[in-house]
């Protein structure tokens, strides 16, 4: 079977891929880092604050742990949003141009079915990635949006054709 393309990934409905308009924290952060991958807190709540998800150290400790020719750094917030549920909300990331998109999907995928070697029987928790980086050809900064179960994102990671990915608007 060949690689899905664009218009199939759609039909899925598992990932939005959006133009942000001018990401400033984004912009700054390519300019002056050399990380790969940057954990930052998102703007949550009212009045508006920033604020990381619960479990964003332990995802970057997992990274630092099991990867660690991958550069990581978590931008420190002053508030933790706590989610009470099964979901696995990963952490907003910034990703510099040293690190591909697919590799950090896989890297999320990795630490997921880790996790869920704890989960109980028949637990399908819905999975939430977040990624943001700065297309190479046009130099738009892009947001990489997931949600579906572990399964899905496996199938997404097997038939990802980063050509036809990079194509989109």
């Amino acid at each position: 079977m060949s690689d899905l393309t664009h218009t199939q990934l759609e039909a899925l409905k598992e990932y939005t891929l959006e133009d942000l308009d001018c990401d400033a924290r984004f912009t700054r952060f390519i300019e002056s880092s050399r990380t790969a991958i940057a954990i930052v807190p998102e703007e949550y709540g009212e009045p508006r604050c920033f604020a990381h998800k619960a479990g964003s150290g332990s995802f970057g400790k997992w990274i630092r742990l099991h990867k660690p020719q991958i550069d990581v750094v978590i931008i420190p917030a002053h508030q933790q949003i706590e989610l009470r549920s099964s979901d696995f909300w990963l952490p907003l990331v910034y990703l510099t141009q040293d690190i591909a998109l697919p590799v950090y999907i896989n890297i999320a995928s990795d630490y997921i079915a880790e996790k869920m070697r704890n989960a109980l029987k028949g637990d399908n928790p819905t999975i939430h990635i977040k990624a943001e980086y700065q297309d190479q050809k046009s130099g738009t900064i892009k947001r990489f949006a997931f949600k579906g179960d572990h399964d899905a994102l496996k199938a997404v990671i097997k038939k990802f054709d980063i050509n036809e990915f990079m194509k989109l608007k």
